[in-house]
């Protein structure tokens, strides 16, 4: 018996087809909608804010200075303190030209120190 010679014969690589693979479904989570985002505050002229900011944080200081807390009751000198805490802040939120707390906090502590009584 004869053999033949062998052939080797190559086919080309077969190809599969694309397997799409999806991400599995997220669960849902029954959480309540987003707040909208909290609205942004300008001023128009922040010169002129800052300006009335420190007026008002100028006055405040100036009524406390005028005051004796070593002569005060004790609900006076809780207010005197109080003040003083709001004169502080309202500093800090200049320094950050945080013009509107600045301000704000200015005209509570005014406030306050309007309340206390009046000495020599």
């Amino acid at each position: 018996m004869r053999r033949l010679p062998l052939r080797i014969i190559r086919s080309p690589p077969a190809r599969s087809a694309p397997v799409f693979v999806s991400k599995p479904s997220q669960p849902q989570l029954n959480l309540p909608p987003r707040p909208p985002p909290a609205p942004l505050v300008t001023l128009e002229n922040s010169d002129d804010a800052k300006v009335n900011a420190q007026r008002l944080l100028d006055q405040a200081i100036l009524k406390m200075t005028h005051i004796n807390r070593a002569e005060l009751m004790a609900s006076a000198a809780s207010t005197y303190q109080q003040a003083n805490e709001l004169i502080n802040a309202a500093q800090r939120a200049l320094a950050d030209q945080d013009y509107m707390a600045a301000s704000s906090l200015a005209e509570k502590a005014s406030t306050l120190t309007s309340q206390l009584p009046a000495q020599k």
